[in-house]
């Protein structure tokens, strides 16, 4: 279990340099990594604005946060939980299970962002 925990602490550590890293230079220098779904089709993906949302929520600048992408913003509490869950259940145990609601759970949210994007497209927020 101490291997995981040391594991896991390396791992988060790395990914917390290197999201810090890439929010000041998007925000010194405007450069965010395009969406290569948009590039290619020219058709916003679920996650189109993550950067702008990000940004602005380390700004603590809700509203616009809210407005770079909203599904998101709003499945963010169930991202955090199972995000949170699975680093537990992978120091407690060594693997990562989830029971059948939480299953159903995942399965709802990428149907939701499926029809967010379809809708986004329609739209056009």
């Amino acid at each position: 279990m101490k291997k995981r925990v040391i594991k896991t602490a390396s791992i988060l550590g790395i990914l917390a340099v290197v999201g810090i890293t890439y929010f000041y230079i998007y925000k010194l220098l405007g450069f965010g990594i395009p969406c290569v779904f948009y590039t290619v089709t020219g058709l916003k993906c679920p996650g189109c604005g993550v950067t702008r949302m990000c940004s602005a929520l380390l700004m603590l600048d809700f509203k616009a946060a809210f407005e770079a992408n909203r599904c998101l913003f709003i499945l963010m509490p169930a991202f955090l939980y199972y995000a949170v869950r699975s680093v537990y259940m992978y120091i407690k145990f060594g693997k990562i299970n989830y029971n059948k609601a939480e299953n159903a759970v995942l399965v709802s949210i990428i149907i939701i962002l499926i029809l967010f994007a379809v809708y986004r497209n329609i739209v056009g927020i």
